[in-house]
């Protein structure tokens, strides 16, 4: 109940499964034992690393006297192959096979067991190596620029995929057709042992740790004290019995609940859906909002590096309200008005285009967007001088970036990232209400944009954030709308913030993390744990101008802290929860405290997990780095819940 496994190999002789066991203090390479009635005759510990190390890929050699798996005991790197050989019953050697710069990843042994083929990407992009488990000595075996991976070695082929224009592909190549050309792209291998043909020790002792707890050396059938009877058990699997069809993408579709418990989320009753490949993914929510719902469906099809998104959210219920007011709050008239809330309609289609690579990830989405805002005038976020405003037209947005996250990652570590998206509102489509019966033709767009880069900082996992941001209006009617600086700098007064038709802010943060991983619950409650605690001390520092910016307006900045907590509830990985506590400088500044959650209602709301996908070393899981376009942590997404102040 507490411990995953994961990355299974069976002996040749099905007499053995070695796999990847890890809670929350290490990860265990262990090694189960079982008799011909399918019985756990004995379970042995090989290999362990902390919790923030890594393990993956296990492979067993053909005579079963050896396993290769990629190895990294630290928080930071790529890891390295390591070769365990076994000395006796229960006894295990474990040394370094392959190590230095690049990724090396899905290791598998020869048919001969002499050698261990593998997949790296140390010149940039991944190709296929093989390497000599007694000279250590190295030999590329493909050149290819789209990649190379899995490498499944047969008596007269080695099997793999390849990444095409359309895709990925199994190819066969004949081992008379690989390259075997020698290289030295990788450390520690000395061209003496080489020649003499000599086991080379690690150059890194003590680098493993193979001595285990006593009371986890072997663990006996029999003396497991948990409370399972073995009678309950189930019948076996038989693939007899199994049912094959076709896989048809919107007939395979599978539900799956969605949201936090409780009133903290913006979506109470949510339900999501995808099928199995990720290719269509649905959303629908209904959330509590004044003084009617709040709706929200989401659709996404993505095929490859090619998508389509779109999506829908209203609290206009009610089609008979009147206009809203004219009258402000102030005014005595007011009792006349219908209604002191905004209610809105908005819809938006794109086409999007995502280009990801090793280092620069690109994405570029051409849509259509559509807004309908009832009462205006109520609105604090972007203020209109009109009462009812329809707001239809193109849009426009353009992502890049490439940023990393690491073991015990609170913010992506090191990168950057680029946002720019404008959106142009047409006649006759876009039209305000200023009097009551009369309508007014409107033409104007709005653009923003921002620049983000991670630092990293003296020790690990700290993490330098600059940004800056801009947004603004243009066109013939661009003076319909305004914005406070409220919006973009914490901690300002909303009556006596400074408004304008544009703003530019620059922020910068040190974050750093104060508490990871515990497997103690809090105050005693099942089901609610604290996963990581962090920190970050940031300050803002913003003007509201028009059409040029001058040094005088720039009259408002923040200083503060911030404190993410991450939890699970009822088992639950929520998001991280934020505390901050902002103080504005200059006439509107004022002591601001605000409690968070991450609604992360974009296309990563239909992610798995809650957390980038290479929070968890999916990058190398997937060494491919995501070049099939997932659902959470797009690399160029700019608006990340960790991207630090206003663009979060």
């Amino acid at each position: 109940e507490d411990r995953s496994i994961s990355f299974p190999a069976l002996s040749s002789d099905g007499d053995r499964l070695f796999y990847i066991e890890h809670d929350n203090r290490k990860r265990y390479l262990r090694s189960a034992r079982f008799n011909t009635d399918d019985e756990l005759v004995d379970e042995i510990t090989i290999l362990e690393v902390p919790f923030t190390g890594m393990m993956q890929y296990t492979a067993v050699a053909p005579d079963n006297g050896s396993i290769v798996l990629l190895v990294r005991e630290g928080e930071k790197g790529n890891g390295n192959l390591v070769l365990c050989r076994r000395q006796s019953e229960t006894d295990y050697d474990c040394n370094t096979l392959v190590h230095g710069p690049g990724t090396k990843v899905q290791p598998r042994f020869a048919p001969d067991g002499k050698r261990v083929y593998f997949s790296s990407d140390v010149d940039g992009i991944y190709n296929l190596y093989s390497v000599d488990i007694n000279t250590r000595q190295v030999n590329r075996l493909t050149r290819t620029l789209t990649g190379f991976f899995y490498p499944t070695p047969a008596e007269d082929k080695l099997y793999a995929i390849a990444y095409f224009k359309e895709g990925y592909d199994v190819v066969a190549i004949p081992y008379d057709g690989l390259l075997g050309e020698t290289v030295d792209y990788f450390e520690g291998i000395d061209p003496e042992l080489r020649e003499e043909g000599d086991q080379p020790e690690d150059d890194r002792e003590g680098y493993f740790d193979t001595e285990v707890d006593t009371d986890e050396e072997l663990i006996a059938l029999g003396e497991d004290d948990s409370d399972t009877d073995p009678g309950d058990q189930d019948e076996a699997i038989n693939p007899d019995d199994w049912e094959e069809s076709d896989y048809i993408g919107p007939f395979s579709i599978r539900p799956y609940l969605l949201g936090l418990l409780g009133p903290v989320s913006a979506f109470n009753l949510a339900v999501g859906a995808r099928d199995p490949l990720l290719r269509h993914s649905f959303l629908a929510g209904v959330g509590p909002s004044v003084p009617d719902p709040l709706a929200v469906a989401y659709y996404d099809y993505t095929r490859f590096s090619t998508g389509l998104s779109l999506g829908y959210a209203t609290n206009y219920w009610k089609r008979d309200r009147a206009s809203g007011c004219l009258n402000e709050d102030s005014n005595p008239l007011r009792f006349v008005c219908d209604d002191k809330y905004s209610f809105f309609e908005s819809a938006y289609g794109y086409l999007r285009h995502t280009d990801q690579g090793r280092y620069l990830t690109t994405q570029v989405l051409l849509g259509y967007v559509h807004n309908k805002i009832r009462n205006a005038r109520r609105l604090r976020a972007v203020e209109y001088d009109a009462r009812d405003l329809n707001l239809s037209g193109p849009s426009f947005v353009f992502l890049a970036g490439d940023a990393r996250y690491f073991a015990r990652s609170i913010s992506p570590e090191r990168g950057w990232r680029l946002s720019l998206q404008t959106d142009y509102f047409t006649r006759p489509e876009s039209k305000d209400r200023v009097e009551e019966y009369f309508e007014h033709q409107i033409e104007y767009g709005v653009a923003e944009g921002g620049l983000a880069f991670y630092l990293p900082s003296f020790w690990l996992n700290h993490v330098n954030y600059l940004s800056a941001y801009a947004y603004g209006s243009y066109g013939p009617d661009r003076e319909v709308q305004q914005v406070r600086l409220n919006r973009f700098v914490r901690g300002q007064e909303y009556e006596k913030a400074a408004i304008d038709h544009s703003a530019i802010v620059f922020t910068y943060e040190y974050r750093l993390p104060l508490y990871w991983r515990s497997d103690a619950f809090i105050g005693g409650v099942a089901g609610l744990t604290l996963r990581n605690v962090g920190m970050s001390v940031f300050f803002d520092y913003g003007a509201s101008f028009d059409r040029d910016i001058y040094k005088e307006d720039f009259t408002a900045g923040a200083y503060g802290v911030n404190l993410l907590f991450g939890l699970n509830v009822a088992y639950l990985h929520l998001p991280e929860m934020k505390l901050s506590f902002a103080r504005g400088t200059g006439p509107a500044g004022e002591f601001q405290v605000n409690l968070s959650f991450s609604a992360e209602f974009s296309t990563g709301v239909v992610g798995a997990g809650g957390r980038p996908s290479h929070y968890d070393n999916d990058a190398l899981i997937e060494p491919f780095h995501r070049s099939l376009p997932g659902f959470d942590g797009q690399a160029g997404y700019f608006r990340d819940r960790r991207a630090g102040g206003i663009l979060e």
